[in-house]
């Protein structure tokens, strides 16, 4: 089949969506005595700055980077599906080892960056009970840190999705068509997969396991100026979405995930595109690479980095402009975030995934045969 695409811009794109998760919860804290952001009006200060404030607000894509990474996921791991092994036996091994030691290093080290950052902003905070730290590193809970239960949608989502390869492969992409749009049907009850987020997420990773096949072709079959007029309505419906039908209705999901769909086709698999070529920068790129450990560290880091932002902007600026202040401190606290997730990828998430490559690589049966070398995600 030859060897396996690597989609640069899709990883640039889960970098900055990891930004925009990032400054939308960071928005809502308090910076010498005023949220960086109105989610409540801001006392003292006119109408003007609050509308202002509002309109920032709304336009930090938060839920629509979180959906576009579930459609992110289904991309990629329908890719490395497609060019591992195809027998189901050795697929799955290879699926399930390489998801494991991608995603339970950097949580471990996550729960444990938690609890630091805890006793540190609280040093007489009670200690948690030991079997609530270790279901918290197996994402088997999520109170230590209430993101990662998007975490343990993707670990759920896991053996669904070698599941719906497999049919893909076996009947073509027609069922996998009708899963995603029936999956998006029912994404507005909460119980129909059993657990709520399940089920109103799951139809996302279908959708973006869609971009590969459907995508691809329907992209290919477009005009550069109709690829470029799709990917404008793409980029406008991820950023509208939300303040026009509100931040989380089930409506405003649906039109970001499909919104998702187009920009990740497009990203893929037209190359010239007009305004995407920012995302083939180095300093874009590398945000990518690192977007693990930004999404699973950035709460935490939140106790330590938005004190020191407290020490360079002046508390007046927070009483008397705080949407100077407020957009001047998110600059500020992202930026920190970089050095110490680059580390933390280094260091954490890169060992992590060399041990899987190395528990996937072929025994040699003897000195004169060996099995071929494996394709690892």
């Amino acid at each position: 089949m030859g060897e396996r695409p690597f989609f640069g811009r899709i990883e640039s794109l889960r970098g900055l969506g990891c930004l925009a998760v990032a400054a939308y919860h960071a928005s809502g804290w308090w910076l010498n005595g005023s949220q960086l952001l109105p989610h409540e009006p801001w006392n003292g200060v006119g109408a003007s700055q609050n509308t202002a404030g509002r309109i920032a607000l709304a336009l930090i894509p938060g839920h629509a980077a979180l959906m576009m990474f579930f459609a992110i996921s289904g991309c990629v791991l329908y890719v490395s599906l497609q060019y591992g092994p195809q027998d189901v036996r050795a697929a799955s091994r290879r699926f399930f080892v390489a998801r494991i030691f991608r995603i339970f290093p950097i949580v471990i080290f996550g729960v444990l960056g938690c609890l630091l950052a805890e006793h540190w902003s609280a040093p007489t905070a009670p200690d948690r009970p030991l079997t609530t730290v270790l279901a918290n590193m197996l994402l088997l809970d999520s109170s230590i840190n209430g993101v990662y239960w998007a975490l343990q949608v993707e670990v759920l989502m896991a053996p669904i999705i070698l599941l719906l390869y497999f049919v893909d492969r076996s009947y073509g992409t027609r069922p996998l068509i009708f899963i995603a749009v029936a999956a998006t049907a029912l994404s507005f009850s909460k119980h129909w997969a059993v657990w709520p987020p399940l089920s109103n997420n799951l139809y996302a990773f279908v959708i973006g396991m869609l971009v590969p096949t459907t995508g691809r072709k329907w992209v290919a079959a477009l005009t550069e100026r109709a690829a470029n007029r799709w990917l404008f309505g793409a980029v406008v419906t991820l950023f509208a979405a939300g303040p026009l039908m509100g931040f989380y209705s089930r409506f405003t999901a649906v039109f970001e995930t499909y919104g998702a769909f187009v920009l990740l086709s497009v990203a893929a698999y037209r190359i010239n595109a007009r305004g995407l070529s920012f995302l083939d920068g180095w300093a874009v790129r590398q945000l990518g690479i690192t977007s693990g450990s930004y999404y699973v560290l950035h709460m935490p880091l939140l106790l330590v980095v938005l004190p020191a932002a407290a020490l360079v902007i002046p508390a007046a600026w927070s009483q008397q402009v705080p949407l100077l202040a407020g957009i001047l401190a998110l600059i500020l606290i992202l930026a920190a975030m970089v050095p110490i997730c680059v580390l933390s990828y280094r260091f954490v998430e890169a060992p992590g995934i060399a041990l899987g490559r190395l528990l996937l690589r072929p025994r040699r049966v003897d000195t004169m045969t060996s099995a071929g070398p494996a394709v690892i995600m």
